[in-house]
Parts: C-alpha cells; structure tokens; sequence
C-alpha cells in the first residue's frame, strides 16, 4: 500500500463517518420521511410521526448544541494555548529577572568589599601620616636639640678662646 493509496483511504473512511454522524444541511430528508408516512387516518401513525418529529427536532438541538461546545473548546484550547505561550515567557522572563538579580548582588557585594577594603587601606595610610608627622615632630625637636647644644658648644668655644 502506497502513502498516497493510505491518505486518499483515510480521506474516504472520514468523509463516510462524517456523512453518518452529520445531520442534513436542510430539512429536505425529513420532509421526505415524514411525506413517506403519507396522510393517514391511523392514530398509530400519526403518534409515531409526531415522535419522529419530537426525536428530530431534539436530534437537531442536540446537534446545534455539539457544534456550538465544539467550537467554545476549539476556542477555549486556542486560549489555553495562547496562555500556555504566555505563562511559558513569563517563566522565562523569571529566570532571566533572577539571574539578573544574582549578577546585581554579586556586583553589588564586589562593590562593598571594595568600597570596605579602601577604607581600611585609608585609614592605614591616615595612621602611617600620623606616625610619620609624630616621627617628624621628633626630629625637629631633636634638631632643635642638637642646635642648643651645638650653640652652647660655640658660645663655650668662643668664651674660652676670648
């Protein structure tokens, strides 16, 4: 069996199924079963005719109504497609906010260790310029020190050579 012997196949059992399960497009086919009771005076007749017409008529709501909840869940699943779309992108638009949001944190901890390792590297550098200010304050003393000394000794050398 070729495919297209197997497509045309299938086309055909459909179309059969459809005709069985289809209801007339106009009324012509009941119009002709009932013609085909004839006008009788048989009250059994007539009684049966108007059951084929009750069952008719409840067969045709019957089937408006199939075509309508048929088509409400041929919408409702294209909805629910369509909704599935949007819940799926709005995961995804999830996942890329929370990756976003654990790059920012990240930064936002790289910045503070930086931010924390300068001020720990300024105040060691504001200590070192105090302790070099004190060292400096030192020697200026020493110096003034050693210039004391330095202008005793000459007042003493002077006063001795004098």
């Amino acid at each position: 069996m070729t495919k297209e012997s197997s497509s045309s196949q299938s086309v055909k059992i459909s179309e059969d199924i459809n005709a069985i399960f289809s209801l007339p497009r106009d009324d012509e086919d009941f119009l002709e079963v009932i013609d085909n009771f004839g006008i009788t005076e048989d009250p059994a007749m007539q009684q049966f005719q108007l059951e084929y017409r009750k069952l008719y008529d409840a067969l045709r709501k019957s089937h408006t109504q199939e075509q309508a909840l048929g088509k409400m869940c041929r919408d409702l699943n294209s909805e629910i497609l369509s909704n599935a779309d949007r819940v799926k992108t709005a995961l995804q638009q999830n996942q890329d906010d929370q990756a976003t949001i654990a790059a920012l944190r990240k930064e936002i901890d790289n910045a503070w260790t930086t931010a924390d390792n300068s001020s720990k590297k300024e105040h060691n550098l504001n200590l070192q310029v105090m302790q070099l200010q004190d060292e400096v304050t030192l020697f200026q003393q020493e110096v003034k020190t050693v210039e004391t000394r330095s202008l005793d000794k000459d007042n003493i050398i002077a006063e001795v050579t004098d």
